[in-house]
């Protein structure tokens, strides 16, 4: 039968089951470091052979002989191996639950949170890279622009990173560090803005960009029925290239502009950004008619 997977919490104890009886040693390792035992017993005792592992030994006489793990961090996750005297009696699959996410709008403020005691240095970092801000028992710095930490919250145990503007640049998976020591890891994602517009048939959409990035336009037809998605435009830095029915009515100053929109034209514009491929903006557009009614 496959192996059990057992899921811990981040620095949570866990243990790794196995039931067997074993009168000879019984040594738990990491699958894939079969030669660097963790934890063993035998008859007359049992030992911790690396730091953090351990196993009981009046329960190993009863035929337990499960592995326990005083803290798990995501260093451990890992298929481990009981055996007994050379022989596998039990493998096991830990798994630690799956870090937060955070979620926020385009070039809004987002707090990445993390809650424990630290005495020495604190320190986030985003996918491995230098430190953005850090603590210690004397103050907080901003290490890099647009990331900080608050020193009063520091002292209580309560180690969020604030990131003052997120774009998409920043996001990816946040790690805080205490004295080397991985706490938390926060994954950074932005939200798509959503905008309504409504505007009267003749005139044009305004679909904002920024120049540097590199978006294509997606168009989804409310008026069609059953009609697909449809890319209409792509936009690299100042070079603008669109379907040839679209052609002659874009331009891009800076916006990009669609001209003479028609009640067909109604429906939902996406921009994507293709290098990260994430959706930025959402516009849902309604084209009227010519004729105005007054309420």
């Amino acid at each position: 039968s496959d192996a059990p997977t057992v899921t811990a919490p981040l620095h949570g104890s866990v243990v790794l089951s196995c039931s067997e009886r074993c009168s000879g040693v019984v040594r738990w390792t990491v699958f894939s470091k079969r030669s660097d035992p963790l934890a063993e017993c035998d008859q007359t005792s049992c030992r911790s052979v690396k730091e953090g592992y351990q196993m009981i030994y009046n329960q190993y006489l009863q035929g337990n002989l499960s592995l326990i793990i005083t803290e798990a961090d995501y260093s451990k996750r890992d298929w481990y191996t009981c055996e007994c005297d050379g022989r596998d009696v039990c493998d096991v699959r830990l798994q630690i639950k799956p870090f937060p996410t955070v979620k926020v709008l385009y070039n809004g403020a987002a707090v990445l949170p993390c809650t424990y005691k630290c005495s020495g240095v604190i320190s986030w970092s985003c996918n491995l890279s230098d430190p953005l801000a850090e603590c210690d028992q004397t103050s907080c710095r901003s290490v890099k622009e647009g990331y900080q930490m608050i020193y009063n919250q520091y002292l209580k145990g309560n180690l969020s990173l604030i990131i003052s503007k997120a774009d998409f640049s920043k996001r990816g998976l946040y790690t805080a560090d205490c004295d080397g020591r991985d706490l938390c890891e926060v994954e950074l994602q932005i939200k798509a803005l959503n905008s309504t517009v409504q505007i009267q048939s003749g005139e044009s959409l305004l679909l904002k960009l920024k120049r540097s990035d590199q978006v294509e336009v997606v168009y989804n037809s409310t008026e069609a029925a059953g009609s697909s998605s449809v890319k209409i435009c792509t936009v690299y830095g100042y070079k603008l290239k669109c379907k040839d029915n679209y052609t002659q009515r874009t331009s891009l100053l800076p916006d990009l502009k669609l001209r003479d929109m028609k009640k067909s034209d109604s429906g939902v514009y996406t921009i994507r950004d293709t290098r990260n491929n994430e959706e930025i903006q959402i516009y849902t557009v309604t084209v009227r008619g010519t004729c105005l009614v007054w309420e």
